[in-house]
């Protein structure tokens, strides 16, 4: 089978890919900052061919490392799938200071930068393959108090197309997963944000805009990449892919 890398491993949507992966019989680097999470990861996926690699994906030099580890492991790999992602304090634009804009931007736009600098070789040496970035509803509408996040997520969608293009005729697709509100960690958070002290009126307050009336299931939205990254059409690339119920129609 094939062999993936899949960064926020540990976190809701890029622990489901990871599972998918390797029900698949694929290979699959975890990549998290949260060891622990991805110890637990690796022991519930028993005999899977999975490794994981604890990591700070806003880091150059973290990147390449687990990078080179997949390599080492499996001789390259087929793609990656780069989920890890910051969703930031959500304050409004006047009370965002620059180190905290810079935080947002390094962990959801500079480290998918990375990723594909560091993967592409790998998917070229083997004659293409696939990458799947991580963007938001956000990537692509405004929103109260998302500004900082919004420009990252933006970034995202700008630079998976300009490499969707660059590599295309050399059998590399680039698209980007966009999920709307998902019952997950990060969701969670804006909502007690929202709503301080009251997260079910947070949820509620999110619940209100999406035309399904439902808050998406995570191992949904990862069913969605891991297609991406695994069956797609080759042809299909440079594309923003919502999974959000209607949100963005």
């Amino acid at each position: 089978m094939s062999a993936y890398i899949v960064t926020g491993a540990a976190g809701g949507m890029g622990s489901h890919a990871a599972r998918i992966l390797a029900a698949r019989g694929d290979s699959v680097l975890c990549v998290d900052r949260d060891a622990e999470g991805l110890d637990r990861l690796r022991a519930e996926l028993g005999d899977a061919d999975v490794a994981v690699c604890a990591a700070d994906v806003s880091r150059e030099e973290e990147v390449r490392r687990y990078v080179d580890a997949a390599a080492e492991r499996w001789g390259g790999v087929d793609g990656a799938f780069h989920v890890a992602g910051h969703e930031g304090a959500m304050r409004e634009f006047l009370e965002v200071e620059a180190e905290e804009f810079d935080r947002m931007i390094a962990v959801n736009a500079r480290s998918v930068w990375y990723g594909m600098r560091y993967v592409l070789p790998l998917l070229l040496a083997r004659g293409g393959g696939r990458i799947v970035n991580t963007g938001s509803y956000v990537a692509f509408h405004g929103t109260m108090r998302t500004a900082a996040y919004g420009a990252a997520k933006h970034a995202v969608v700008g630079m998976s197309r300009g490499v969707a293009v660059e590599f295309a005729a050399r059998g590399v697709s680039v698209n980007v997963l966009a999920p709307g509100a998902m019952d997950t960690r990060m969701a969670q958070t804006v909502w007690q944000r929202n709503a301080p002290g009251d997260p079910e009126r947070g949820r509620a307050m999110t619940l209100a805009r999406v035309p399904s009336g439902r808050i998406s299931d995570p191992r949904d939205v990862a069913a969605v990449g891991v297609w991406l990254l695994t069956e797609a059409p080759r042809d299909l690339t440079g594309q923003v892919v919502p999974v959000d119920g209607g949100t963005s129609s």
